[in-house]
């Protein structure tokens, strides 16, 4: 993999970036870690929770620890710091190589080791706050969790996982093997579900004993709410017109099947196309198709991005959003009550399309299997979809079906925390 390693964060002569982490500081200090090799959900899903934490609690001393290169595309208030972790990328199911070709997968994982135990040794942090992976890439927090054992005193272990990780028949068998459950246990003092109970339920799911399930709380969806809402605004080339958001995450999947299917729909259907469209194809899309698809893009009624930091803006201005069903994203069109066609991914990981048919099943939003996409199906839903008056998303939101207060949850959690060491 030829990369520019100048354009990357804590590649600038260094294996990894240095934050300055003072032991002495007074202040309350939050490390939150993910391990993030692939895509951009994991960074992006913990600084939409540090974000509205320090929206709340601007006195936080918050450290993101990361395995993310993007973490320059990003926005991130002051107080909020990162530590990168020597990248990896994964390669298939449970199975991952070094970023960089000149490095061995075993020389970045002794690294990778070593900064997480330094990092939570150094900064002393009051709250460990793990991201989807309770032993890390390949075990790689096991010593940390350990030393946390065997060390901390008031220092808090806290697993976040988001509302589905995969199927039971996968997740069950990999946490036997894994010793997962031990690991819930034995390591972690709170564990906070992603999600909403009615919509998808891991605590039955995944077999959860009691004794983790008494320290398990549904938070409801994680979303940027309307008190941190960007102040973007999108240039509307037909402002009377629809208009229709596509994105697919980072960008490393789904590019043929969804950009590509598309295109090839307006340029078939063009004269009958009476709505704007913008698309987001994501960093990670690769680059051939971003040349094919921008010369496609370029005579029809479409707007082709590479990359936006906030997509908000996008989904706050469309009368409807096709995307795949990442988390993050799903959040979004939670959160602004729009009109969602899901075709979700399904390598490696069954997660997107549970996450699709469950929405599809309770009517909130609907979905296309990637198998079942093709020019002709994919603008016969997208009609029948925009011209349709009734937005599901905002019934089942004012029906209280839906629970999207997710960060104001984890906010009220810490304030309690924080009010519990400082009488």
């Amino acid at each position: 993999m030829n990369q520019d390693r100048s354009k990357i964060p804590g590649k600038m002569g260094q294996r990894f970036s240095k934050v300055a982490l003072s032991k002495r500081s007074a202040a309350f200090k939050i490390l939150f870690y993910s391990h993030d090799t692939m895509g951009l959900g994991h960074l992006q899903r913990n600084l939409k929770i540090a974000r509205k934490l320090k929206s709340v609690r601007p006195d936080l001393n918050i450290v993101l620890l990361t395995g993310s290169t993007y973490t320059s595309h990003f926005d991130r208030p002051a107080g909020i710091d990162y530590v990168h972790l020597p990248p990896v990328r994964k390669i298939g199911k449970e199975k991952y190589d070094a970023f960089y070709d000149e490095d061995s997968f075993e020389s970045v994982f002794r690294g990778r080791k070593s900064v997480i135990l330094k990092t939570i040794k150094d900064l002393s942090p009051d709250v460990f706050w793990v991201d989807h992976a309770p032993i890390g890439m390949k075990g790689e927090l096991l010593p940390a969790l350990e030393w946390i054992s065997e060390n901390k005193s008031s220092m808090l272990t806290v697993l976040g996982i988001r509302d589905i990780i995969d199927s039971p028949s996968n997740i069950i068998p990999l946490w036997k093997e894994q010793e997962i459950f031990n690991i819930l246990r034995s390591f972690y003092d709170r564990i906070f579900i992603y999600g909403d109970r009615e919509i998808f339920d891991p605590i039955r799911e995944y077999d959860l004993t009691p004794d983790i399930i008494e320290k398990t709380y549904f938070t409801g969806y994680i979303m940027n709410t309307a008190d941190d809402h960007s102040s973007s605004t999108m240039d509307l080339e037909m402002p009377d017109k629809k208009r229709i958001f596509v994105t697919i995450g980072g960008g490393e999947w789904a590019g043929e099947t969804i950009i590509g299917n598309l295109l090839e729909a307006l340029n078939k259907y063009r004269n009958e196309i009476p709505f704007e469209i913008s698309i987001v194809t994501g960093p990670l899309f690769p680059k051939s198709l971003w040349a094919q698809y921008s010369r496609e893009a370029e005579n029809l009624r479409v707007r082709l991005h590479k990359f936006v930091a906030d997509i908000r803006p996008f989904i706050s201005a469309s009368d409807m959003v096709i995307s795949t069903a990442g988390y993050n994203t799903v959040t979004d069109i939670l959160g602004y009550g729009k009109k969602g066609l899901f075709i979700p991914r399904i390598k490696f990981r069954q997660e997107q399309i549970l996450r699709s048919k469950r929405f599809a099943e309770l009517g909130i939003v609907d979905t296309l299997h990637p198998d079942d996409v093709t020019p002709s199906s994919l603008i016969e839903k997208i009609a029948v979809m925009i011209n349709n008056e009734e937005k599901p998303v905002e019934i089942a939101r004012h029906k209280g079906l839906i629970n999207i207060n997710g960060s104001r949850f984890l906010s009220d959690y810490i304030n309690e925390v924080i009010s519990k060491k400082n009488p």
